[in-house]
């Protein structure tokens, strides 16, 4: 059994840039996948970690509100761990990864790299077209369960070998995704006694992903969804396939498209807006 972690808080600091923002940049431009981004922040989905992340900070509503959070949590055996979170609006996972890699080459002793910092360019590379909402209620935690879910290597190697012929391959991801997937298709039937519809997205990192160069260090929200639709009751297999398909096709409608171009903005903006024309009595369930 784990043991229970006792956190003493020492201080709360609210820290602002050395140099003060240029007039030019006092006002973030949000692209149009950033408008379609939720108004929560990036963090980790397990309850043993929440200890270590500023929970306090959880959705940033207003434009005073702190757009990244840091905890430092030192320990009596001496070790230390940084937990971040930082609002979705203007950041996706690949940019807090971007984020947290450069921080810490930055402050090795002795470092003197140099970046080629490319910046936020989310808004450059998909303008705005003024999709914002008004900014959602802050959500009741308590109507959501946090919970780790492992699955073994062999395991997963097992389905992705039933799903193998000489014309298609799962990969990880797919197999895993799938399993979750008919896990809640299975809870929503047992709840309402009836086959509802379901649908499963998955997030798109669209970098390297289209036509034209989107450099993987590229900051801001730049991801596409992938749908993928079950009407019937079907096994697991049977869903990894339409999981597989559903990428599939995703991606090479990406990758056939140059962002910079009229034809390439409706291509990643039509993957993001068929979510609004979703039933409220599908099942969806996302995959980030």
């Amino acid at each position: 059994m784990a043991m229970a972690i006792k956190i003493e808080k020492q201080s709360i600091k609210f820290i602002k840039p050395f140099v003060q923002t240029p007039p030019t940049l006092s006002h973030y431009k949000l692209g149009f996948i950033d408008e379609f981004a939720p108004t929560v922040n990036i963090e980790v989905n397990v309850k043993f970690i929440d200890e270590f992340i500023p929970s306090k900070i959880k959705v940033a509503f207003q434009e005073s509100d702190p757009l990244l959070a840091v905890q430092v949590t030192t320990f009596e055996c001496g070790g230390v761990a940084i937990g971040i979170s930082a609002t979705h609006k203007i950041v996706d996972a690949s940019t807090l990864c971007t984020f947290l890699n450069d921080w810490a080459i930055t402050n090795q002793e002795g470092n003197e790299i140099e970046f080629d910092f490319i910046g936020f360019s989310s808004s450059l590379l998909f303008p705005t077209r003024g999709l914002t909402s008004a900014p959602m209620e802050p959500m009741n935690e308590n109507k959501f369960t946090t919970m780790k879910l492992s699955f073994s290597e062999s395991a997963i190697s097992i389905m992705k070998t039933k799903g193998s012929n000489s014309t298609r391959r799962w990969s990880s991801v797919q197999v895993v995704s799938s399993i979750i997937w008919k896990a809640f298709i299975d809870a929503d039937f047992a709840i309402h006694n009836v086959q509802r519809d379901s649908i499963l997205t998955h997030t798109i990192n669209l970098r390297g992903k289209m036509a034209s160069l989107i450099p993987k260090i590229s900051c801001g929200n730049i991801w596409g969804l992938c749908l993928t639709k079950c009407k019937t009751l079907e096994t697991t297999q049977e869903l990894t396939n339409h999981v597989s398909d559903s990428l599939k096709e995703s991606v090479t409608n990406f990758f056939n498209e140059h962002h910079d171009r009229v034809q390439g903005q409706p291509v990643v903006l039509n993957s993001l807006s068929n979510t609004s024309i979703i039933r409220g009595s599908t099942n969806v369930v996302s995959i980030r």
